[in-house]
This record gives structure tokens, C-alpha cells and sequence, in this order.
């Protein structure tokens, strides 16, 4: 990582209100009206060449190699929480590959993958370039394109990126975002796309309440009552992947019999002819229909286990996910 990647200068942003934007030697810095670099914030188009072009239109549009083109749009945001947002847009053909890497600092960092090792804070994580999307691998249920440090400062990417991460692997202390488009993404794309946003605050508090805000939105509801305060009652726990009609009936009948409460009754593994067939196994479940309406005859909500992937050899669904 090259040594003009300083940290910040200063703690807050109030007097950086008409920040200038300047691209030299593909690192992105922000100067505020004194001429003081207040942040060097990323190392820009890793591999993209030479400058060919920059134009200024409003938004900062800088023209590489190999038909490769940035837009830098900044916003500033003005109230309670006053802050600066830049939005960069890169665009390259299809086989071209897009990277970004940012300096982690000496500030903690959040979010990122949920990881079954998993680091709080994360900077400490390292992710060999790491396909950005929910996986049975490392326990990868959860993965929000969404970074935020403690200095206030946050990285929002755009879920139809096909991102890949690399942190603390090719550089220390550093992460870099990376679009490509390979697998585990599809290839029936027109062109290569990195779009993601920078929220700079005065502290991390602000940041993420702007973030929220803008792009994580809160939640819509209020958690199931029933569901927060009786069991769920899982076939897995007692029977693992050997269910069936029958076994899944004795189950509820046992567990009425000991006078338990419920919440819900979950027929997990494995209902399904294969994992990510969504079809039911009907040497198992003959009339599913008929196994769900005798659950609630006993007095049970009903749900099933669903999940994000298709098993290899989950045929012929997973070939038809792969060719599609």
C-alpha cells in the first residue's frame, strides 16, 4: 500500500463544507478550502493503467485504459448530521477487472461477513478473496455489503456488484473491493460494474444513523409475540435428516402429550428430494398438504426449512442454476 495512504488529520469534518476532490498517482483524497488533505480515503483502480482523461461536469469523471470509466458524484449533507457522501461508479467491459482497496487505519471496523469464526471488530479479519455472497461455507448466512469504522467513515456497496473481498491477504491492514465477473456470479452480464458510496461523518454514531437511513433501512415490523416467548420445536433436534409423515406426527404428539407449549413446529432436513430442490420427497411426505393440516389439528403453526444454495449433485436443479 503506497505511504501516501495517511491516516486522517484532523477528527472532525464541520469545516470540510466545499471539499475538493483530487485523483493523483490513483489514490482518491479529500482537501479541504485550506489545502489540507483531510483523508487519503482509497487506492483507486488497482488495475486500471494510466489517466487518459478527466472531466469535470458536475460529477469528476476520470477516463483509463481498456474503455474503464470512473464517476465520482459528492454530496454534502447539511442538519443534525453533517457529513459528505461520494459515490463512485466505475464501468468496464466484462472481462476487465475493477479494485478498490481502502486502509483500515488504526480505527475498529464493522460489519462485513458473518463468518463462523467471527471477529467484533473485524479488522483483525482475514478474507483470501472472498465471493460476497450468503454460503454453507465459513457459516456465511449473513452478508451485507456495508463497512463502517469507528472514525465515523462508511463504505455502502451495490448489491448487484459481483464482489469479491480481499482483506489483510494481498495487502496488511487493508481491504480491497473487488468487482469481477466469474463465479459464483453469472456471466450474462454486458459489463463490469464497482459502485458503492463513502459516508464521511464527524463521529460513528452519525455515520450509521445516516447509513440506516439511506441505504439499510429499518425494520418494517415487530418480531412474531408467540414466536419470541414459546419453542420452537425442530425436527432436527430429535431425528436429524430421518423424517418422515409418521415420525413427524409421533413428534408433535409426544411433545403435546408432556403438556409443552409452542410456538411453532419446523420440519427441517430433510423434506426435500435433494437440498435446494424445493420439491417435497414424496416417499417421505406423500400428501405434504395433508402432513401440514394434521400439525395444526394438534395446534401448530407450521414452517419448513428453506436455504440459499443448491447441492452439488442436487440434480436437475442444480445444473439448471448453473446454466441460468
Amino acid at each position: 500500500m503506497p505511504d501516501a495512504f495517511a491516516g486522517r488529520s484532523q477528527p472532525g469534518w464541520n469545516d470540510a463544507r466545499s471539499l475538493q476532490q483530487s485523483c493523483h498517482n490513483n489514490l482518491l483524497t479529500h482537501v479541504s478550502p485550506s489545502g489540507e488533505i483531510s483523508e487519503v480515503i482509497n487506492v483507486i483502480g488497482r488495475h486500471t493503467g494510466a489517466i487518459k482523461d478527466v472531466v469535470h461536469n458536475g460529477d469528476v469523471v476520470i477516463q483509463f485504459e481498456h474503455d474503464t470509466t470512473l464517476r465520482i458524484n459528492t454530496e454534502v449533507v447539511a442538519g443534525t448530521r453533517n457529513g459528505i457522501i461520494l459515490t463512485l461508479t466505475w464501468e468496464a467491459p466484462k472481462h476487465v477487472v475493477l479494485e478498490d482497496c481502502v486502509n483500515l487505519g488504526a480505527a475498529h471496523w464493522f460489519g462485513g461477513p458473518q463468518q463462523k469464526r467471527q471477529y467484533w471488530p473485524i479488522e483483525r479479519l482475514v478474507l483470501p478473496n472472498y465471493s460476497y455472497i450468503t454460503k454453507e461455507a465459513d457459516n456465511c448466512a449473513v452478508a451485507e455489503p456495508y463497512w463502517l469504522n469507528s472514525r465515523g467513515v462508511f463504505y455502502y456497496f451495490d448489491k448487484k456488484v459481483p464482489l469479491f473481498v480481499d482483506q489483510n491477504d494481498l495487502e496488511k491492514n487493508a481491504a480491497c473491493f473487488i468487482a469481477s465477473v466469474k463465479p459464483p456470479f453469472s456471466s450474462n452480464r454486458t459489463k463490469n460494474e464497482l459502485i458503492y458510496a463513502i459516508g464521511i461523518f464527524d463521529d460513528v454514531r452519525k455515520a450509521h444513523e445516516y447509513a440506516v437511513e439511506r441505504y439499510l433501512d429499518k425494520p418494517t415490523g415487530i418480531p412474531d409475540e408467540r414466536m419470541m416467548t414459546y419453542p420452537i420445536w425442530s425436527t432436527w433436534a430429535r431425528y436429524k435428516r430421518n423424517i418422515d409423515h409418521d415420525l413427524v406426527l409421533k413428534f408433535a404428539d409426544e411433545i403435546n402429550d408432556k403438556g409443552f407449549p409452542n410456538s411453532q413446529f419446523e420440519i427441517d432436513d430433510l423434506w426435500e428430494v435433494c437440498y435446494g430442490s424445493q420439491t417435497v420427497d414424496v416417499n417421505r411426505f406423500p400428501s405434504m398438504r395433508s402432513t401440514v393440516d394434521k400439525l395444526k389439528e394438534k395446534g401448530y403453526r407450521v414452517t419448513v426449512w428453506t436455504h440459499p444454495f443448491v447441492n452439488k449433485g442436487c440434480e436437475p436443479w442444480y445444473s439448471e442454476a448453473m446454466d441460468n
